[in-house]
């Protein structure tokens, strides 16, 4: 009976220390509000450009800032939504430097890994005359990290995440739409 106990409390706490951890506030980089002036738009349906070339558009360069603004942030999470372990790694493999100038007036796939992707569209501004805005790794990795803080979803035992939002951009603060969709 001693041995039972023994081995009972001994499983009961390897399931502790192996149990999921919650991702915490204070593990996220910076704090999110959306950008002054601007409203969060209406829910709708799941947002995919399928015609996306993933590679036209987009070259990245080393620096390690941030280039975008705060942004604002959308539900999107579906039951074809990625999974949200494979935006944490997405996250992990964008650690480090790095800038992506993109052009406008067409949907980007800036990165993906397994099922989680993150892309960028913008329509050349107010005036219409920007034709590329700048997205850094870390506006890519606190928009991952943010999105399944808050808005992280079980389904069927997976959790998952989706969500798209608008950010101001380099250059002039240029309006974005970036997403988190299913690669």
């Amino acid at each position: 009976m001693q041995i039972f106990n023994l081995l009972a409390i001994a499983a009961f706490f390897a399931m502790i220390h192996c149990a999921p951890k919650n991702i915490t506030s204070d593990q996220l980089s910076g704090h999110f509000q959306p950008p002054h002036g601007h409203i969060q738009p209406s829910n709708g349906v799941w947002y995919r450009n399928s015609s996306t070339d993933d590679t036209q558009g987009a070259k990245l360069t080393l620096d390690n800032v941030n280039v975008c603004g705060a942004s604002s942030f959308e539900n999107q999470a579906s039951t074809g939504s990625p999974l949200a372990k494979g935006c944490l790694k997405l996250r992990r493999n964008l650690a480090g430097p790095g800038i992506w100038p993109v052009d406008v007036f067409s949907q980007h796939t800036l990165a993906k890994y397994g099922t989680c992707a993150f892309g960028v569209n913008a329509n050349g501004g107010v005036d219409g005359k920007a034709t590329v805005f700048k997205v850094g790794n870390e506006d890519i990795r606190d928009m991952i990290a943010h999105s399944i803080f808050i808005f992280r979803w079980e389904d069927a035992g997976l959790n998952k995440v989706g969500t798209r939002g608008f950010m101001p951009c380099q250059p002039d603060g240029l309006l974005i739409e970036r997403v988190i969709y299913h690669a």
